[in-house]
Order: C-alpha cells, then sequence, then structure tokens
C-alpha cells in the first residue's frame, strides 16, 4: 500500500511539472485549443459542395418573351450570376480566363421552335476543370426547361400541352476536360500540394535544428548576415525542390497521361515562385515555434486550410466571400488556378496575368516577413 501511494504521487508530481511547462508554452497551449477550434469553425463554415451564383455568361439571340422567361427563371434558381454578352468570342474569352464557369447560348428561333413542339436545344458550356463547381447548376437548369415554360404554354391545344416530353433539351459542351478524367483536375494541384508539404518542412525543421543544438547563438557574432544565412539555409531545398518538382511533371504527363496544353516553360516558372513561397513560409513557421514538434504542429494546420481553402477539395466559388477572401492569403490558391489553366486551357501570358501578378506580389510579401522575423529573432 505504501508502494503504491509513492507510485501515484510521483506520477502526480510528474503532471504538475508538465502542466507547468504547457503553461509557460503558450504556442502549446494555441495550437493545443485555438488552432482545433478555428479549423473547425472556419472549415465547418466555409466548404460548400453546393455551388450557387456560379458566374455564367448568357448570350441570348432570340431575345423574346419566352427567352426572357428562361432567364428569371435561371436568376432565381438562385445557381447563375448572369452577365449577358452580345457575342460568343468575348464569352470565349472570359469563360477560358476562368472569369466564368458557365456559357448559356439561346439559339435564334428559340421561341418559335417550343411554340412548335420542335424541342429547341439550349446549348451550354461547362468548364470542367473543376466539375463540381457546376454539376448542380446544369442540373437546375435541366429541371427549369421542365417546368419554367407551363403558364406560356397554357394557350396550346390539349394534345400539345399534355405532352410528357420535356419542352426544351440541353445541349452540355464539357469543356478542356470533355472527358470528366478526374485526375486531370486532381494531378495539377497534387503536385503544389506535395511540393509545399516537403519544402515547409524541410526548410522551417532545417532552420529549427540550429537552433536546438546552439549554432544560432554563434551566428550572431559571425560575419554572415540574416539574408546569407537564409539563403544559405534555404537555396539547397530550393534546388532539390526544383528536381522534384520536374519529377513530378514528368511522372504526371507521360506516365498519367496529364495534358499539357501550355509551355513547359511556363509551368516551370510557376513550380519556381510557388517553391519560393513555400520555403519562406518554411522560414517564418521557424521563427514562430521553438522545436520541431511545434513547427510540424504549425505546418499541419497551414496545410489544411490551405487544401481546404483553395478550391482544391471544394469549389472555390461554393465558399462564402469572407472564406474566398482568407484562400486569396493562400498561394496554393493561385498555384491551382494556373497550374491547371497552363494544362488542361493551354493558358497563355495574358491568360496568366492577374493570378500571376497576385502570386508574386504574395511572394514578394511573404519574403520580406520571413527575413524581418528571422533578424527578430536572432535578436532575441
Amino acid at each position: 500500500m505504501k508502494g503504491l501511494k509513492q507510485r501515484c504521487g510521483r506520477v502526480l508530481a510528474m503532471m504538475m511539472k508538465e502542466f507547468l511547462e504547457i503553461r509557460r508554452d503558450r504556442l502549446a497551449i494555441i495550437m493545443l485549443f485555438a488552432v482545433p477550434v478555428i479549423n473547425l469553425c472556419v472549415l465547418g463554415l466555409s466548404v460548400n459542395t453546393d455551388p450557387r451564383h456560379v458566374r455564367s455568361a448568357l448570350i441570348d439571340y432570340d431575345r423574346s418573351s419566352l427567352s426572357r422567361t428562361l432567364i428569371a427563371g435561371m436568376t432565381h434558381t438562385g445557381y447563375f450570376d448572369l452577365l449577358p454578352l452580345a457575342a460568343e468570342k468575348e464569352a470565349d474569352r472570359l469563360f477560358r480566363q476562368g472569369k466564368v464557369q458557365i456559357v448559356v447560348i439561346i439559339p435564334a428561333g428559340f421561341a418559335r421552335d417550343l411554340l412548335g413542339q420542335k424541342r429547341p436545344q439550349l446549348l451550354v458550356q461547362t468548364d470542367a476543370t473543376d466539375p463540381l463547381a457546376t454539376a448542380n447548376a446544369v442540373q437546375a437548369l435541366a429541371a427549369l426547361l421542365d417546368t419554367v415554360f407551363e403558364r406560356d404554354m397554357e394557350s396550346l391545344p390539349p394534345n400539345a400541352s399534355s405532352s410528357r416530353q420535356p419542352l426544351a433539351g440541353l445541349i452540355v459542351h464539357k469543356c478542356f476536360n470533355p472527358e470528366n478524367v478526374a485526375r486531370f483536375n486532381l494531378v495539377p494541384g497534387l503536385a503544389g500540394v506535395i511540393l509545399s508539404i516537403v519544402t515547409i518542412l524541410m526548410s522551417s525543421l532545417s532552420i529549427l535544428r540550429e537552433r536546438e543544438t546552439g549554432s544560432l547563438v554563434h551566428i550572431r557574432s559571425s560575419p554572415i548576415s540574416p539574408g546569407e544565412f537564409i539563403l544559405g539555409k534555404t537555396l539547397p531545398y530550393f534546388l532539390l525542390g526544383a528536381l522534384l518538382a520536374l519529377l513530378l511533371l514528368l511522372i504526371a504527363h507521360y506516365s498519367m497521361a496529364v495534358p499539357l496544353e501550355g509551355c513547359w516553360l511556363s509551368l516551370l516558372a510557376l513550380f519556381g515562385v510557388f517553391l519560393i513561397l513555400s520555403l519562406a513560409t518554411g522560414v517564418i513557421f521557424s521563427t514562430l515555434a521553438r522545436s520541431q514538434l511545434q513547427a510540424m504542429q504549425l505546418a499541419s494546420f497551414y496545410f489544411l486550410l490551405s487544401t481546404m481553402l483553395s478550391g482544391f477539395m471544394t469549389p472555390y466559388i461554393g465558399m462564402p466571400a469572407w472564406s474566398q477572401m482568407l484562400g486569396s492569403l493562400l498561394p496554393l490558391t493561385y498555384f491551382l488556378r494556373l497550374s491547371r489553366g497552363i494544362a488542361l486551357k493551354g493558358y497563355g501570358l495574358v491568360d496568366m496575368t492577374p493570378d500571376a501578378i497576385a502570386l508574386l506580389v504574395l511572394a514578394l510579401v511573404v519574403s520580406a516577413l520571413a527575413y524581418l522575423l528571422f533578424r527578430r529573432s536572432l535578436r532575441a
């Protein structure tokens, strides 16, 4: 009995010691409570597999009362944010650049054929680089065609209005990935996810290893500057990451048959900027964490947010506005759009410009922040 009490006392003493250490480690407390709560709230409120208000281009060649009825019905479904256009050339440009996900074309003579029970066809083009973003909208449009014209068709003879056939049909063209091959959409973004995981962890753990061994103490009195130290620690991982990126691209293109409609150089340049961003993020984590375990916890939190809010796992357009604002701060958001655009749409320089500029600005800001935080950590 006495031995049992002694054991319990020793266990209790160790428990108290551990609680005191946890209390001193603010980051550990944050990782234990705040991060799970943030993940639950942000991701629980952001993820949406039923996107509404899909950006859609509309070309109405018929301009009749029945076409206006159809347009009103599409708006009332809540699935379409319609942008009326006069020419298909403009719609194709916006569609290619990803500014609209659906193009709906109402053909000339639509009302005449509808009243004549000739079952006119609507042409619908969808961006198949992100099929989940448009699937429900297309289904809603197909269901709308069965009911939207009922009141307008009441004046027809009974045998016409009682027809069980749909009054109009859809011709759906899935563009950029017409066969809906899942890996064509998944692999370009997955390559970025893999690359960011490897480089962020390697760069942050490498610097923290120097801190834990006490090497950073000697750097303060050495002639090497913080910028030179960061370059010396991250350039090897940049070169290794570049080789990994090239290997992933070769496997994706030649083994998995993922198309590459754009230029190889554009894709390699994109990977280069993304590598710089990932390495700079790793440096930031190394300044916030005090151990390699904490750095891995920070990285896991970042990876979860990045994959869920970038549009990699669920449609970006389905998220609420505040979630999209958070997603716009993540490098993977722009990498995903550009990599899919180059691989599947054949993006040129003009098509890449908005997202490429955003990614470059983000790279400059994150790199500057990494340098400032690391320099401050050396003085601490």
